[in-house]
């Protein structure tokens, strides 16, 4: 008894509260679908920030084999594994000697490129290398 009571006094639901449920789903289903749209998007950055850095890992991992005279003749660019897939890519070394000795020089390595959203970005890599090796 006290069910039907309480139903039977009810008034219902104004016009208004209907609106603002209706304002609120439509928010929540308008952000849920621009989930899905920008997914391939952001997978697809995700895809191509990865090839990068194994590039510039790669390359890193290149020069410390090295010799060090032969690091010092390194050419300013190279081509990394998986650039066939980056729009624009762009491998460069940079060797510097940021601490003024004859027996240690910076090596730098970036890849850039353009993302499937139009932005150039880029990752970089540094090491250092001396003349006499790791040990040295």
């Amino acid at each position: 008894m006290k069910i039907r009571k309480i139903l039977e006094e009810t008034d219902g639901v104004s016009l208004i509260e209907v609106l603002f449920a209706a304002l609120i789903l439509g928010i929540a289903l308008v952000n849920i679908a621009l989930i899905f749209y920008r997914a391939p998007l952001y997978a697809a950055e995700i895809r191509e920030s990865g090839i990068a850095m194994h590039a510039v890992n790669e390359e890193i991992e290149l020069i410390r084999d090295m010799d060090f005279d032969a690091i010092l003749a390194l050419g300013t660019s190279f081509t990394g594994a998986g650039f066939d897939k980056l729009t624009n890519p762009n491998g460069a070394v940079n060797i510097d000697n940021p601490y003024g000795t004859a027996d240690m020089r910076r090596v730098t390595v970036t890849v850039s490129w353009d993302t499937t959203l139009g932005l150039n970005v880029n990752k970089t890599m540094s090491t250092l290398v001396t003349r006499k090796g790791i040990n040295g």
